[in-house]
């Protein structure tokens, strides 16, 4: 039985029609067996997989590992705004201001509408002692629907951001 099939095989791989479909179907089956095998390898090859799984372990505050799931993301989509939005959340933790102020600005470049890129920046700009560009980012977060960034229009002076 094997020796048909191999000759069949070998038959059909010189005809132009049977050599893609030859090939084609043993792909095809070889990526379903794998991928019923080892669905997380299969995965990784997506930038979803890694946002997944360095959010997970941004929660569990292994914020090293995060920045480096999202780093992988990025490498694989450059333009996916959260991927930025994530690995910018992860270097403030850890104190990289610089950092994580580039990758907020990149997020809002790739996503100017997203609300929350503007609200963690405005963080950033808070933690820089930037009061006028930290107000600036809130306000804007405000206008785009986020709610819950109105507990961050007050500053540790006592001035409201909506005084400037």
């Amino acid at each position: 039985m094997k020796k048909r099939t191999a000759l069949v095989g070998a038959i059909l791989s010189l005809f132009p029609l049977g050599q893609p479909l030859l090939f084609k179907t043993g792909i095809f089956l070889s990526a379903s067996g794998i991928n019923l095998l080892f669905p997380e390898k299969v995965d990784a090859r997506d930038a979803v997989f890694y946002i997944i799984r360095g959010e997970k372990k941004l929660k569990s505050n292994d914020y090293y590992g995060a920045i480096k799931d999202f780093s992988k993301a990025i490498q694989i989509d450059p333009y996916n705004g959260l991927a930025y939005d994530y690995r910018g959340l992860s270097k403030k933790r850890i104190n990289d201001l610089e950092g994580a102020l580039f990758d907020f600005n990149k997020s809002i470049e790739i996503e100017p509408y997203n609300g929350a890129s503007y609200n963690n920046r405005g963080m950033v700009f808070l933690s820089k002692g930037d009061r006028y560009l930290a107000c600036k980012d809130f306000k804007k977060a405000v206008s785009l629907g986020l709610e819950f960034t109105e507990r961050w229009f007050y500053s540790k002076d006592g001035k409201w951001c909506r005084d400037m």
